[in-house]
């Protein structure tokens, strides 16, 4: 377990306020035994139906802005929640090089003025952006691509502050994307930005640092194979700057690790679990999680080989679990917290999330570009 905050050049200081926090609030979560858990499941055919459905949940139904990303190629999409959210958009999932029909149907239904097609024609390609066009004709379509992954998670940076002020970022590793998933719904939730590192802390310097801007709160998630010490170093060198790291034993450790010291508690006793062994479902659900004043954390596809994804979601006494995606990504198991080796519990009626009404459609003259 590794939560650790650097200020300035006391980058060697002890552990300070919020890493503590963390650790004191997950070592304190009630006995396993405590909870007895409602379940409900968020998951269509594949994850473009799956995206779609969370859409559909989503408490805006006004909203003029949909953020496209790509559902196959993870690394432009990573960033893409929390700018969405700042922006009080939708964000669905496409194919890189087909509009998936159940997009196409979502994106019909919403009928967005501005739609933000999230990477470049790797990710999404001009295909799908034809398609994009017929089906929502007289939106306007924005694409943010940069030349590599990093460029574009700034860019989505810079996106977001054209809306708020950004006064956190999270820096995770932008060649897996699990850390990633465990920071976009707090980012979502916090109005943090999210920005992809890289392995040479050299070129990731001279290409992120002065991007930056005026940010001085900086949170790593992952362990230093994920963002190197080098990168956090350069970090804490700025003016006034702290940096903390949060990085467990695994990905679902990281997970509680970043709940532990961001997530005081949850609207409705409900908290959302997604598979950390795919990111397409975790990507959509992290803006549903935020809207909803939850939280999102990540779970293995059929049972927890330790307890602390259980430990946290007990601290904060939710008691409604929503596994987003399918049984082949997510078991009802694993979304229940079990254990491996323990009998996977008996499934409890499901709480229905309600979905808004019609009366929630766009306004009329929302089209127009």
């Amino acid at each position: 377990m590794h939560a650790r905050r650097r200020h300035g050049r006391s980058a060697l200081a002890a552990v300070t306020a919020l890493g503590m926090a963390a650790l004191l609030a997950w070592t304190a979560a009630a006995p396993a035994s405590a909870a007895v858990y409602t379940f409900e499941r968020i998951g269509g055919a594949d994850r473009f139906a799956t995206s779609s459905m969370i859409s559909e949940r989503m408490p805006d139904q006004r909203s003029s802005t949909v953020f496209l990303a790509s559902g196959v190629v993870s690394p432009d999409a990573l960033a893409a929640a929390p700018v969405a959210a700042a922006a009080g958009a939708h964000l669905l999932l496409t194919d890189s090089g087909t509009l998936r029909e159940p997009t196409r149907a979502r994106l019909a239904a919403l009928r967005p003025s501005t739609i933000v097609i999230v990477g470049g024609m790797p990710s999404i390609n001009g295909t799908v952006e034809a398609a994009v066009r017929t089906t929502v004709p007289g939106a306007r379509i924005e694409r943010v691509a940069g030349a590599d992954r990093v460029e574009t998670s700034l860019l989505l940076l810079e996106r977001m502050r054209k809306t708020r002020a950004v006064d956190r970022v999270w820096i995770v590793d932008g060649w897996s994307f699990a850390d990633a998933l465990s920071a976009s719904a707090i980012a979502a939730r916090h109005g943090h930005a999210i920005v992809l590192a890289h392995a040479d802390a050299d070129w990731w310097s001279a290409t992120a640092l002065d991007r930056l801007g005026a940010v001085s709160g900086f949170a790593i998630a992952g362990g230093p194979t994920s963002v190197s010490t080098a990168i956090e170093e350069r970090l804490a060198q700025r003016p006034g700057a702290t940096v903390a790291r949060f990085g467990g034993t695994d990905r679902y450790e990281t997970s509680a690790l970043v709940n532990a010291a961001f997530t005081p508690s949850v609207a409705g006793s409900r908290v959302y679990m997604a598979s950390g062994e795919t990111f397409p479902d975790g990507l959509a659900a992290a803006q549903l999680a935020a809207a909803n004043g939850s939280t999102l954390y990540l779970a293995p596809r059929l049972c927890h080989n330790h307890d602390a994804v259980m430990r946290d979601v007990q601290r904060l006494g939710a008691t409604r679990l929503v596994a987003v995606g399918s049984i082949e990504t997510l078991s009802a198991g694993s979304a229940m917290l079990t254990q491996c080796g323990q009998q996977p519990p008996s499934i409890p009626s499901p709480t229905p999330t309600p979905t808004p009404t019609p009366t929630d459609a766009p306004a009329e003259g929302s089209q127009s570009g």
